[in-house]
């Protein structure tokens, strides 16, 4: 193994933390480690410095490093969403522990730790580093149960993270290959991300139909102009990740319910008939493009059948 030429980064507030961070890691054979008390340091070094393994501390004046974290994952922060983070914390109270696991961080450790739980963290991440999940709302290791019945619970979801530190210490991997690896993975990860969020967008159609069908197209719940709003929301975030070229079916799909949601939300208790009848039919055109593989002329088959209502 060649631990020496891994980078490893320690940002992180407190002085005695961050040393003995440093020591324990130097112990272990590590050597190129770059330490910083700053919050702002943890933007430099994703975006400039690009180490290996970040470990972040929890607590800043300044900022939420967990919320970096989570930045990082949602691919918002720097280009490798992948990049192995540790957290450590002085006070793991419940709230934080919930906390750095939704924010897709690799683990948590804990303050003082020895220099065997260390090194043990480290090889697991290094050796048995957990798959990633992908949804709307979270991106990192998947920790659910084995039986778990929650939404995305599939094992086909899962991706293999390219794992920079492995690659360092095990020089089993280039920089480029790694770049490439990270690329690909990123591309099927947004792949399935807009999916999920096109399931969504189907989802709060159903519930707003029903809506409205109870009503008799009269007055609303306040539920179903909930439900307006996080349709118009969801759909908006939706456009983010949905790539115009590669997935032209969603991106036209998601644009035109942005602009019929647009009109319903507006509109209010005083519905137009036809808007509610598109906005259902654009949805019924969603699920069969989430179960075709969406060409050109599926592309103006469902452009078709849309203006037709």
């Amino acid at each position: 193994m060649n631990k020496r030429d891994a980078r490893i980064h320690i940002i992180v507030s407190e002085d005695g933390v961050r040393f003995l961070l440093r020591d324990l890691l130097r112990e272990l054979g590590y050597t190129d480690i770059v330490l910083s008390g700053k919050f702002e340091a943890i933007r430099i070094a994703v975006t400039e410095n690009k180490p290996d393994l970040l470990i972040l501390g929890t607590s800043f004046p300044d900022g939420d490093a967990l919320e970096m974290i989570a930045d990082v994952r949602q691919g918002r922060l720097g280009k490798n969403p992948f990049l192995p983070m540790m957290a450590i914390t002085l006070e793991p109270t419940s709230h934080l522990v919930k906390k750095v696991v939704n924010s897709g961080a690799d683990d948590l450790l804990l303050y003082p730790l020895s220099l065997g739980h260390l090194e043990q963290r480290l090889d697991l991440l290094i050796d048995n580093r957990k798959k990633f999940l992908v949804t709307v709302d979270y991106a990192g290791p998947d920790r659910r149960s084995a039986d778990s019945v929650r939404e995305h619970s599939t094992s086909h979801l899962l991706f293999d993270a390219p794992n920079a530190l492995r690659a360092r210490v095990k020089n089993d991997m280039t920089d480029k290959e790694m770049q490439a690896a990270i690329a690909r993975t990123v591309k099927a990860m947004d792949g399935h991300r807009a999916d999920s969020y096109m399931r969504r967008i189907c989802w709060f159609v159903d519930r707003i139909d029903a809506g409205y069908a109870w009503a008799g197209d009269g007055i609303l719940e306040p539920e179903v102009s909930e439900f307006l709003e996080n349709l118009l929301s969801t759909t908006k975030q939706a456009l983010t990740v949905i790539d115009e070229k590669e997935q032209s079916v969603y991106h036209y799909l998601c644009s035109t319910v942005l602009t019929v949601t647009a009109r319903l939300v507006k509109q209010g208790s005083e519905i137009e008939v036809k808007d509610r009848k598109v906005l259902v039919e654009l949805s019924r055109a969603i699920k069969v493009a989430l179960e075709t593989d969406s060409g050109s002329e599926i592309s103006r088959h469902i452009r078709d059948a849309v203006s037709k209502t």
